[in-house]
């Protein structure tokens, strides 16, 4: 939360108008995923915003502009959030490990000015070019040196995971995946979060905010695979030997990617 913002949110959009609905959604900057589920809650999007504000603001707009009232689910706990495919034959996972309990809302990206320019010319991805952080340090007003100098701090740091490719897995033949989510007591969660993070088959996991009345559920993964039977096959394992259908709880299917 040292650049600012960000929720998974959802809404309930009428089917007849669920692709206008989409469409508003995705013409946010601040929208950087938006799947059509199987569920009630049909449209599922992550926001990201300068500041808790922002977001607000966002999630005010697409309420005002759609007729459709949004659930806000905030990160309050992270078991394996770095999201990654093995495209060979065979599922490895890297040691995972929990970064402890995500901090509180705050207000606006607390990074100095000089910093926060570098992160905005940096979102875009590395130019392709023979000196790409020289590159990046022009247009932030910076010596090639200094751009490299900051950025290994804010992959030391944690507050930049990575450099990588964006993968577009439904192209590489992982055409099926599943938001699984139970209701988990408060003083189960955590444990059970590192458990289910363990798991080869699951490609991301955390705990969310609840909104009462419309969302109860606090514990979510994801578990991707080539094709349906082959995803719910590996949930229904994980959840049997771990007991975590005693909880209530569904499975998303995503349908369609906006």
């Amino acid at each position: 939360r040292r650049l600012g913002a960000s929720a998974l949110a959802a809404l309930a959009a009428p089917s007849e108008r669920l692709e206008a609905v989409a469409a508003r959604v995705s013409r946010e900057a601040a929208i950087n995923h938006n799947y059509q589920r199987e569920h009630r809650y049909n449209l599922w999007f992550v926001v990201t915003a300068a500041s808790e504000h922002d977001l607000r603001g966002v999630v005010a707009g697409i309420e005002r502009d759609t007729g459709c009232a949004v659930i806000v689910l905030p990160l309050e706990e992270e078991y394996h959030i770095d999201l990654g495919f093995d495209l060979g034959a065979e599922r490895r996972r890297p040691a995972c490990h929990s970064a402890g309990p995500a901090p509180l809302p705050g207000g606006a990206c607390t990074l100095p000015e000089i910093e926060r320019r570098l992160a905005t010319v940096l979102q875009a991805g590395l130019p392709l070019v023979a000196r790409p952080y020289a590159a990046l340090g022009e247009q932030a007003g910076l010596a090639e040196g200094m751009a490299i100098e900051l950025i290994e701090r804010w992959l030391a740091d944690g507050l930049v995971r990575r450099l990588g490719v964006v993968v577009r897995h439904h192209e590489l033949g992982l055409g099926a995946n599943a938001m699984c989510v139970w209701d988990i007591p408060d003083e189960q969660v955590a444990d059970l979060g590192r458990r289910l993070a363990r798991e080869p088959a699951v490609t991301l996991c955390y705990r969310r905010r609840r909104v009462l009345l419309g969302w109860p559920y606090n514990l979510f993964c994801m578990i991707h695979g080539h094709a349906r039977d082959e995803v719910l096959a590996a949930r229904d394992d994980i959840a049997a030997r771990l007991g975590l259908d005693a909880a209530p709880h569904e499975v998303l299917f995503s349908c369609r990617r906006f």
